[in-house]
């Protein structure tokens, strides 16, 4: 059995019609959609008093906007699948380093929305979901993948890989949201341009959602490079970068050559990483001396430079 706290306004005052405080469900449906309800529910802690207001729900909808348009990117992208993919079978088989890094974010993300769903903790489940789709998705791999997606041809290799991993994406995220957020669950079902996998069901309640990957054997050990390494790497490069951009050496972070003097020798073999297109620069090469004009960070010396190379007609910034 669940019980709840008594609904408020953001005050934490009572409802009450004297007090004009009261907010009509309906008239929230109608202004904001049923599925921004049920997310302000699942984003509430309910064994206390509930607050609600038309700020608090505005709230909610900007959230409720980047799920849905991260959804609608990965959507879109799957619109364009390379001929030769007529089913599950047909999918890469073997990915990207970064590719498996966000595909275990998302596994780890499927898991614990399961055993929290199944303990009916639903707040853990909103916030892991919206750090996923801001953090990891839009503001990483999303971001990152966007110069295969728009210029490589539709079988180049990288390009099927980030595809694969955009299939996976889209199984994953509608396996998590479709008990909270029905009716975007099923527009996004009923707009999947394929019928194979876990798509082609007359409805998304009725597909199989059953949600393995595998991984390589030594993947945790190249988990690593990405958690140890290469973010770490990736913050003070950000930094040193912004730092380029307000003195008006560079303009975007596409016209910056690094040259780049870790402080410790690496352990961990960081080759397979494809840095330049990961950082979004032009130039990357690492020294081992360093010298006096480099920006020191926490993990390195920085020197940032504008580039020489002639900016592509077809680039995006």
């Amino acid at each position: 059995m669940l019980s709840h706290g008594f609904v408020v306004d953001e005050k934490g005052q009572k409802m009450s019609k004297s007090l004009g405080n009261v907010i009509d469900p309906e008239e929230i449906i109608s202004k904001f959609g049923a599925d921004v309800l049920r997310l302000w529910v699942v984003s509430s802690d309910f064994t206390k008093e509930v607050k609600v207001s038309i700020a608090i729900l505005e709230k909610v909808q900007e959230n409720y906007q980047k799920i849905r348009n991260t959804l609608r990117f990965i959507l879109g992208n799957l619109t364009n699948l390379s001929p030769e993919i007529k089913g599950e079978k047909d999918l890469e088989k073997n990915l990207n380093l970064v590719d498996y890094y966000i595909l275990h974010q998302l596994e780890k993300l499927v898991k614990e929305s399961e055993n929290n769903y199944l303990k009916y903790n639903f707040t853990p489940i909103y916030s892991s979901l919206l750090n996923f789709c801001i953090n990891d998705l839009s503001s990483f791999y999303l971001d990152i993948s966007k110069d295969s997606l728009y210029c490589d041809p539709i079988s180049s290799p990288r390009r099927k890989q980030i595809i694969t991993t955009f299939y996976y994406l889209l199984k994953g995220l509608l396996k998590v949201i479709s008990p909270i957020l029905p009716y975007l669950a099923e527009e996004v079902y009923q707009s999947i341009p394929f019928q194979f996998g876990f798509a082609g069901q007359e409805s998304v309640y009725l597909a199989n959602f059953s949600f393995t990957i595998d991984f390589p054997n030594d993947f945790e050990k190249k988990l690593e490079i990405i958690n140890h390494f290469f973010f770490p790497l990736r913050q003070d490069i950000f930094q040193a970068l912004e730092k380029a951009r307000q003195e008006k050496i560079i303009a975007a972070n596409n016209q910056a050559k690094l040259t780049i003097s870790l402080k410790k020798k690496q352990p961990l073999d960081y080759s397979e990483l494809n840095l330049t297109e990961l950082l979004g620069v032009a130039e990357l090469k690492f020294q081992e001396k360093t010298e006096d004009k480099m920006q020191e960070e926490f993990l390195c010396f920085i020197y940032v430079e504008k580039t020489e190379k002639e900016r592509c007609l077809r680039c995006r910034s």
